[in-house]
């Protein structure tokens, strides 16, 4: 959550020229507004009663007590929503809303048998709105079916399967009618060219697959095996097709594990068939080429982590020897494979698959991270560049700090909060909301392990403010010009809270008055976060689902015009408003508008290039800077180790020898690197793939190397496990332990039972892989 440079705004006045346009004053204290609260409970006492009952309304389950809930929004601009209900032992139901999702129908009967004896799960096509799919497996059998709606639910038609499905369905991130699914029991690979009304096996001995992350690639990536049992195996083998599984082509063996992310594919291997050390190699080229991942040395008894690959480079943890919970975090170059380190004392646990590392999807280049220190305090930090530095967040002006004596900042609550039980949600940002940021936080020298309160940025994460005291859910809407939270400091919550100038003011409803409370499982909006309805979930003591809708377009009823939009540059603290060679504009809502963005809102962005400086260059492969200089000069260990010049993934054209511009990086004219030999990529390269194919023009050129110091750098050799959940991340050598003392003794859980949300929002068909 960030603060911007607009003035807090306090009290709503009715405007003399637009109807219903409320606009706000500025306030000293950002989260007091009396008056706009006043001025909404009038507002909201003076709705008929047709319009009170669609700004918020409750729909109950009736006689609905089963254990668990999925919901799904589906359609197409509508707000239908598709419930199942299900508990092992016991027959599933189905409800269907209409297009206000305030009258829901029972339509089980429209899956037919499967909702007796079957297990239920609830999966939304990521591309195509209206489909809807409904598998159904088994207590006991071999062979699962699929429920199909193509209609936002209208109808469904059953298809059975020949195979047992053993996790969610793995949508093709393009193509909308191609679908993989393996059968874990068998061990086998099926492939649907037709939505899933069909399906065929196109691979045996599955051990683990993929889609190609390359946009409008057709690979599907498969390690293949018979040794089911045990993934140390030196017999699995790395295969690839490009023909939707009708040829395969083996890549790389004596595979333990792989991963995908972006352009950068990996694989963790083993060295020889009788060693159990394992090396990383990387592929660019979709496996047609590798290159082992150069590193400091690293010991087999270490672990690292592929944390994120969203922005043409890596984030690599590698662990401390000695299971301390805490390691380095390196940068890849743009061809994944030389490292440099970005961040010493990287917050890893040792007893969960979980981090703290957070890249920020409202603004480009921003990473937030969290150390654990020689004291064992954790301290967040935050980077504007893309990890090229990294800096205390500077506490937000106006809040105390715990302890005055110390030096304060903000620190962040994340996964290891949460797994330790803090009431703390992980940070949200989302794209289509430029410059939002909400986190759970305390103005510390380090985090702590009370309540936290909830503080936001605008700016991408250079300001911010204190938004809420203490834990609350929260949930971003209509592209950011409305947030929404409930308290998380109750199991009963009874007031909902909302804000249209980016948490500056809150205002509160209570969603529950007069009727019976629920225990809270949920608060969901609509995936892709464009919606101005929100559900909160729950049920009652009886255990009978509950949920109350909060429709906010019935409050806020004005659609924004051109008027209630200013630019605003991004990253305007750094030179120029300049990052990574571009400055960017935006046109965003003015924090003292009431109006709405609307689902068709599209984030209008005015990009330009600006001036090259010496700080969008960085050594290419195979050279280093010494003594804090800016020449790149030759790297002697790796002379061994070349990469050639066509294959290094230069944007430019003219590239010079030692020197590769940061991947992407959009600099042009400025500042060139001085005396290095200049090369034209398209003389030189004539559109070679490999090495092997180069002119003698480029093999000559390549060879005009400076000079070079030294530096020990040594292939990293490494014991791994591969594994993917929305981010690629990569394990290696960590398993759980017993009778562990952990050293994290700043965070511990507190005596209250943490809460248990069981719905489940289908925003992605990303999925949680350990492989």
């Amino acid at each position: 959550m960030q603060v911007n440079a607009h003035g807090d705004v306090n009290n709503f006045h009715q405007s003399k020229h637009v109807l219903n346009r409320w606009k706000r004053a500025s306030s000293a204290n950002p989260a007091n507004c009396p008056d706009e609260q006043k001025l909404v409970d009038d507002h909201i006492r003076g709705m008929s009663n047709v319009t009170q009952k669609l700004f918020a309304d409750e729909v109950e389950f009736k006689g609905d007590k089963k254990f668990s809930l999925q919901m799904s929004w589906t359609g197409r601009d509508t707000e239908r929503i598709i419930v199942v209900t299900s508990e092992v032992g016991l027959s599933s139901s189905v409800y269907l809303s209409d297009e206000t999702s305030k009258i829901f129908e029972n339509i089980t009967s429209r899956i037919g048998d499967a909702a007796v004896n079957h297990h239920l799960s609830l999966q939304k096509h990521p591309v195509v709105s209206k489909s809807v799919y409904i598998l159904a497996n088994p207590f006991f059998g071999l062979t699962s079916s699929l429920c199909i709606s193509n209609d936002a639910g209208t109808t469904f038609t059953k298809v059975p399967l020949t195979f047992l499905v053993s996790g969610r369905l793995v949508f093709h991130p393009s193509n909308p009618s191609l679908i993989l699914v393996d059968d874990r029991l068998r061990h086998e690979l099926f492939l649907s060219k037709d939505k899933g009304s069909t399906w065929s096996k196109i691979k045996s001995d599955i051990i683990s697959f993929r889609w190609s992350t390359v946009i409008n690639s057709l690979d599907i990536f498969v390690v293949t095996g018979q040794n089911y049992m045990y993934s140390d195996s030196k017999s699995n083998v790395l295969e690839k097709s490009t023909d939707l599984g009708q040829n395969w082509t083996t890549l790389y063996e004596g595979v333990y594990a792989f991963g995908i992310g972006g352009k950068f594919l990996y694989v963790s291997a083993f060295v020889s068939s009788d060693s159990n050390e394992r090396r990383l190699v990387v592929s660019t080229d979709a496996g047609r080429s590798w290159d082992h991942a150069v590193l400091p040395v690293v010991t087999p008894d270490r672990f690292f982590a592929i944390l994120d690959a969203s922005e043409e480079q890596i984030f690599l943890h590698v662990d401390e020897p000695g299971d301390t919970g805490k390691g380095t975090l390196y940068l890849s170059d743009a061809t994944g494979v030389l490292f440099t380190k970005s961040l010493e004392n990287h917050l890893y646990p040792n007893f969960q698959h979980l981090t703290d590392f957070y890249p920020v999807q409202s603004m480009r280049g921003v990473y937030i991270a969290n150390q654990l220190v020689s004291d064992n305090s954790i301290r967040t930090v935050i980077s504007y560049n893309r990890g090229g530095d990294w800096q205390p967040i500077e506490r937000p002006k106006n809040v105390p700090c715990e302890d005055e004596t110390k030096t304060c900042s903000l620190h962040i609550h994340n996964e290891y909060s949460r797994a330790r039980n803090i009431r703390a949600n992980p940070p949200l940002s989302v794209p289509n909301a430029v410059g939002l940021i909400l986190v759970h936080g305390h103005i510390a020298s380090a985090l702590q392990t009370s309540d936290p309160d909830v503080f936001v940025s605008s700016d991408g994460g250079y300001n911010w403010r204190l938004a809420l005291k203490g834990p609350h859910h929260y949930v971003i809407g209509d592209h950011g010009g409305l947030l929404i939270a409930v308290p998380a400091d109750t199991h009963t919550p009874s007031e909902v809270k909302f804000s249209t100038d980016e948490g500056r003011c809150w205002i509160s409803y209570n969603f529950t008055k007069d009727k019976e409370p629920i225990s809270f499982t949920g608060l969901l909006i609509e995936p892709g976060n464009k919606a101005m309805m929100v559900a909160i979930w729950g049920y009652t003591d009886e255990h009978i689902w509950h949920t109350y809708f909060i429709n906010f377009t019935a409050l806020i009823d004005r659609r924004c015009g051109a008027g209630d939009y200013d630019e605003w540059v991004a990253h305007s603290h750094q030179a120029g408003g300049c990052l990574l060679g571009f400055n960017e504009t935006f046109k965003r809502l003015k924090p003292d508008s009431w109006c709405y963005n609307g689902r068709a809102y599209a984030v209008n962005k005015t990009r330009k290039s600006c001036p090259c400086t010496v700080d969008d260059f960085d050594c290419d492969f195979g050279y280093m800077r010494q003594d804090n200089a800016d020449k790149c000069v030759e790297d002697p260990s790796l002379k061994d180790r070349k990469i050639h010049v066509c294959r290094r993934h230069h944007e430019d054209t003219i590239v010079a020898v030692g020197y590769h511009k940061i991947p992407g990086d959009g600099c042009t004219h400025g500042f060139f690197p001085p005396n290095a030999p200049r090369i034209n990529l398209k003389e030189v390269c004539q559109g070679a793939d490999s090495s092997d194919e180069l002119s003698a023009k480029a093999k000559q050129q390549h060879d005009e190397r400076p000079k070079a110091g030294s530096v020990i750098i040594v292939i990293i050799v490494i014991c791994c496990t591969i594994g993917a959940s929305v981010a690629i991340t990569i394990y290696a050598g960590k398993r759980l332990k017993s009778n562990v003392s952990y050293h994290y003794m700043s965070i511990r859980s507190d005596d209250s039972k943490p809460l248990n949300t069981s719905v489940y929002d289908n925003s992605s068909d990303d999925e949680s892989l350990l492989l």
